[in-house]
């Protein structure tokens, strides 16, 4: 077990930083390979983020059904502790092909805004993709104070 995770951390350690995330279209490209906007079922992805706004690595952190899907900030913030991510943006889908953000998107992230400046892991935007890879970022659109 203690070998395992060894190898697991150096691995981790010896990972190259990823793209710079510098806009929410960025964070969205760098998406597109998941096709979150053909999944039937809406599915919650964090994207772990070092001090340079280089991408560490992403992580499903929930898959709901087809109009929602539970968030835990425990389970959110355990994976950028674990990758040791100075911040992080979240991402999720709407099957129905609907960027507008629903009551439920809009708590959730300032649930999870307010978590993250409590562990001092800043939550920097939440994107919804849509049908066509379209996204919305909230921080963007001005609905929620990041």
């Amino acid at each position: 077990m203690i070998m395992q995770l060894t190898t697991e951390l150096a691995v981790k350690e010896d990972r190259e930083p990823g793209p710079k995330i510098t806009k929410p279209a960025d964070a969205a490209e760098y998406l597109k390979d998941l096709r979150l906007s053909l999944l039937q079922q809406e599915t919650f992805i964090c994207v772990t983020l070092d001090c340079k706004s280089q991408i560490i690595d992403r992580h499903i952190i929930s898959i709901g059904v087809l109009d929602s899907t539970l968030v835990s900030p425990r389970e959110l913030y355990r994976v950028a502790i674990n990758d040791s991510a100075k911040s992080i943006l979240v991402a999720h889908n709407h099957p129905s092909g609907d960027l507008a953000p629903s009551a439920q998107d809009l708590q959730v992230t300032k649930k999870l805004i307010e978590a993250g400046r409590i562990m001092e892991i800043a939550l920097l935007d939440h994107l919804i993709i849509a049908a066509g890879d379209d996204h919305l970022s909230l921080k963007e659109s001005g609905l929620v104070k990041f």
